[in-house]
């Protein structure tokens, strides 16, 4: 996405900048829908009837049941760590997360539990099939992105894979939310996770679906307004732009999602045909489209991330969340990366607006700044 004359943008799996219409609709919220829902005179009965209708259209998305619960949070990750907390007493389960998923998913689990399992991955990086069984049948919880925010990773599960199960499983669907479909009744979820800013919603909306029946112990005490599992004045101006924005993109999915499909793949060989040695380590056909992590042999990839800043174009070395961190990238650390090669990451995310043009500026600035990154390498030492 081209965010200014002067920027263009590929850190969407970071956060994706609000368009202009989502822009407009949320200011038109501000002003116009400002009454508190739980209060008791008309205005504020109307939005408390429109929030009901919100929580059923979200539902529908995710084909949940109108029976289920649905709170609306302020991130995800305070959804992610609702849900871990108030799932149980602290030190009384066993639960289980892989350490390449996100930090709101693997900190308050290993805080929280009493025993706290690693799943394992296969030579290609996906979740070993034998390990996730036992752990669902062992655990109490288990935690999964849908999509990994880093690596792009695609993980699935269906009804066949989890007969029986004694787990509780939840979905972190941050990065897949309005990029590609998800049913709770097919993956057999008991709860996930939304996030606004992952689709274009201003920074501060989060949802916590849960499965008919489960209940929660809050992480902080208040007016109960949102069920007594959450306390806190409903914001319904940014819960209504998150429904204004979802009922936008949650349409053609399998479509845009083959189209990025071409786009990345495009992509991919026009990079390694100005840099051969680059590197794609996650597959394709087990992987989102909109998240592209490259290697590239040399020096660090802050080098060539700022190459390409100074030429216009944004990319990433890191996740958002942990790139102020100045230590090993831990997700490639667990998943038998070199430090090495760990300091040679580019990440290139996609929203469904970026277009071809686009990502081939990128190409194009990639090639132009070759004759400076090559001075570089000639300082860099294997």
């Amino acid at each position: 996405m081209q965010i200014n004359t002067l920027m263009y943008y590929f850190d969407h799996a970071a956060g994706q900048p609000p368009n202009p219409e989502i822009c407009d609709f949320y200011r038109s919220q501000l002003l116009e829908n400002f009454a508190n829902p739980n209060a008791p005179y008309r205005m504020a009965r109307q939005l408390s009837n429109q929030l009901e209708i919100i929580r059923s259209d979200i539902k529908k998305m995710i084909e949940a049941d109108e029976a289920d619960s649905l709170i609306f949070t302020s991130s995800a990750t305070e959804s992610n760590n609702l849900l871990i907390k108030g799932l149980f007493e602290k030190n009384t389960a066993c639960m289980a997360v892989s350490l390449a998923e996100h930090p709101s998913l693997i900190k308050p689990l290993l805080d929280w539990s009493l025993e706290s399992r690693n799943l394992k991955h296969k030579a290609n990086y996906q979740l070993d099939e034998s390990d996730l069984k036992n752990a669902l049948d062992t655990c109490d919880l288990i935690c999964l992105s849908h999509i990994n925010n880093h690596t792009g990773i695609l993980q699935e599960l269906k009804v066949d894979d989890v007969l029986n199960k004694k787990a509780h499983i939840h979905w972190d669907l941050s990065q897949s939310f309005g990029k590609k479909s998800f049913s709770v009744k097919e993956s057999v979820a008991d709860s996930a996770t939304l996030s606004g800013h992952k689709f274009g919603v201003p920074k501060g909306i989060g949802v916590l679906w849960l499965r008919h029946g489960i209940t929660l112990n809050p992480l902080f005490q208040g007016g109960d307004q949102d069920t007594s599992m959450r306390s806190s004045t409903i914001n319904f101006p940014l819960i209504s732009t998150f429904h204004f924005a979802a009922m936008k993109i949650n349409e053609q999915l399998e479509d845009d999602w083959s189209f990025f499909k071409k786009i990345q793949k495009e992509m991919i060989q026009e990079l390694q045909a100005i840099q051969p040695e680059i590197r794609v380590p996650f597959e394709s056909e087990t992987s989102s489209p909109y998240i592209t992590t490259l290697i590239v042999p040399g020096p660090s990839s802050d080098v060539l991330m700022r190459l390409l800043d100074e030429q216009g174009v944004v990319v990433s070395t890191h996740s958002a969340c942990s790139s102020r961190i100045k230590k090993e990238n831990g997700v490639m650390a667990h998943l038998g990366f070199s430090k090495e090669e760990q300091q040679q990451i580019i990440r290139i995310s996609f929203s469904r607006q970026t277009t071809r043009e686009e990502v081939f500026f990128l190409i194009q600035k990639w090639k132009e700044i070759q004759s400076t990154l090559n001075l570089f390498k000639k300082g860099y030492k294997k």
